[in-house]
């Protein structure tokens, strides 16, 4: 790892919060004015637009409010690792932990960080038919971090690939759509070129497995 960079934890680079579930009996806690996220919501982006709760319910329940801009991590089950931005302030239910505030640490970097760390993720999940991950996993896994200018070019690197992934993805399905006349489900031939490039974008963020904290 180079030498203005150091490695510390995902708790100090930020302050996370978890949600909760206001109690479904009590019908006047739906359909207010304050947005509350379920993972079924995430979108690997920026979130936009989802159910809402009332100040009651936040008030009568374990539902915090997180600002615009915070980063998502989804807890539970199947959903593990999935990830979002908020564009708005929004509660979650307590499948989510969120980063509601940025320490020495640019928001997609974070963002990027936690996406190339999804499968370490999923291997921690542990219970039963629903395997889960908690906040304290989270906030104790190692990440390796460069100056703020560093993490600037790392986020633009990243980018660039996604671009180049997007424009693959396009071509493949025009290839398929055309060579089977439209027919067909033109989304298995679009996973290849989504696989090939995870690598060189993991290695362009210079946190690919091969890194680990000392």
């Amino acid at each position: 790892m180079p030498d203005n960079w150091v490695w510390t934890t995902l708790g100090y680079i930020g302050v996370w919060q978890a949600g909760g579930t206001p109690s479904r009996s009590n019908k006047s806690y739906y359909g207010g004015n304050i947005p509350w996220l379920k993972t079924g919501d995430l979108n690997y982006g920026l979130i936009t637009n989802i159910p809402s709760i009332t100040e009651e319910a936040v008030a009568n329940s374990s539902a915090k409010i997180n600002p615009t801009g915070s980063v998502l991590i989804a807890m539970y089950g199947a959903t593990i690792g999935k990830l979002g931005i908020l564009t708005f302030p929004a509660t979650t239910n307590q499948a989510w932990c969120a980063c509601v505030e940025y320490f020495a640490i640019i928001q997609y970097y974070l963002f990027y960080f936690l996406l190339s760390h999804r499968d370490k993720f999923i291997a921690k999940g542990c219970g039963g038919a629903q395997p889960n991950i908690s906040k304290e996993i989270i906030v104790n896994t190692a990440i390796p971090l460069p100056p703020l200018a560093e993490q600037e070019k790392i986020v633009t690197e990243i980018e660039r690939w996604f671009i180049k992934v997007n424009q693959r993805s396009i071509s493949a399905t025009i290839r398929y759509c055309s060579a089977n006349g439209g027919k067909g489900n033109k989304n298995e031939h679009i996973i290849e070129p989504l696989i090939l490039d995870w690598a060189p974008l993991k290695a362009s963020f210079k946190i690919a497995s091969v890194l680990e904290p000392v």
